[in-house]
């Protein structure tokens, strides 16, 4: 092959890597504004617990979100009662559903992990 073939063979593959990539980063970018995982950790009414992948309203809701993350933000407690949970579940995006997915605790840790170090920190 000559080097005039091989040069433009390289621009063209370059030309198609950047191409795909910003493709990726452009449905990156719509699926974390668009969409977010909501956790329902196990409790009585959900015995095996439920993540669901959920639509989201606006930026200023989380992409991992939960229930513990809802009712520490109503109520600045890390141990609910019963009625503080009931509080938060009629809170829960429960319209908004795309896919119910089985319980993660990851996606529970990092809803609750920042919410958690931010009242901490305030109340320094």
């Amino acid at each position: 092959m000559s080097d005039v073939q091989t040069e433009s063979t390289k621009e063209w593959f370059q030309r198609v890597i950047r191409f795909k990539s910003l493709w990726v980063a452009i449905v990156g970018f719509i699926i974390y504004t668009q969409i977010g995982f909501f956790t329902v950790n196990p409790i009585g009414a959900v015995p095996e617990g439920v993540t669901a992948l959920v639509s989201r309203n606006c930026l200023s809701e989380p992409f991992f979100n939960s229930l513990n993350a809802t009712y520490i933000k109503m109520y600045g407690t890390k141990d609910p009662s019963l009625f503080e949970k009931v509080a938060a579940i009629q809170k829960a995006p429960t319209e908004r559903i795309i896919v119910r997915l089985p319980y993660s605790e990851f996606c529970d840790y990092f809803s609750t992990v920042s919410v958690v170090d931010a009242i901490e920190e305030w109340s320094k």
